[in-house]
């Protein structure tokens, strides 16, 4: 497991350290600068790579946030080392990471806008175009429109993201009371069980 980690170290590190308008280019004029490779895949490509650094640090820090209790406690219950991690494990990740991976994705639309460093016309670059002219006010007008696209896809992404979580904790809210019921179950049967010993013990002793 040394390589994979030395790789993973190596990936993390590069990837979150630069800045993605310089990925980016080097993507473009080294990496893939292969003719006839489409542009849109090359940027494709390039923010998927830098997005998925900042998620799996994401996920990296959801699955330690998780008590080793929980997978000990599965280990003990006969649940092997796959099964707890995936039934027990990163259901309880997966809840405390929706913000940040929420957080990143909107960072992500929003860097989008740099694509028009390759000569893909973006709305960015398309409201420039519009805007071409001598005068700033020609320049505004789609700008601001361009914006206002942008802040629209970004609070329906919010609405997604707070949806989510708010199923995650109705369903969180759910398997706590099913446990809570079958706690006041087991509890009134142990009660039920004691209450008919103790009849049946004083009916011996009367007898």
């Amino acid at each position: 497991m040394v390589v994979p980690n030395f790789i993973c170290d190596v990936y993390l590190t590069v990837i979150r350290g630069t800045p993605v308008a310089v990925q980016l280019f080097i993507m473009y004029s080294a990496i893939l600068a292969i003719r006839g490779f489409p542009l849109e895949l090359t940027a494709v490509l390039t923010f998927g790579i830098n997005s998925g650094a900042y998620v799996a640090e994401s996920l990296r820090g959801g699955l330690q946030s998780v008590d080793i209790g929980q997978t000990e406690a599965a280990r003990s219950l006969g649940l092997g080392e796959g099964q707890a991690m995936l039934h027990i494990v990163i259901p309880q990740a997966i809840k405390s990471v929706i913000p940040a991976i929420g957080n990143e994705l909107i960072a992500l639309l929003k860097e989008t806008s740099i694509v028009c460093m390759l000569g893909i016309t973006d709305l960015t670059y398309a409201a420039q175009i519009i805007g071409a002219g001598n005068k700033m006010a020609t320049y505004l007008a789609p700008m601001i429109v361009a914006a206002l696209f942008y802040l629209a896809v970004v609070y329906l992404l919010v609405l997604i993201i707070r949806f989510i979580e708010k199923k995650f904790k109705q369903s969180e809210q759910h398997i706590d009371e099913k446990k809570m019921e079958k706690s006041r179950r087991r509890m009134e049967k142990r009660l039920q069980m004691i209450d008919e010993r103790y009849k049946k013990f004083m009916a011996q002793k009367e007898t």
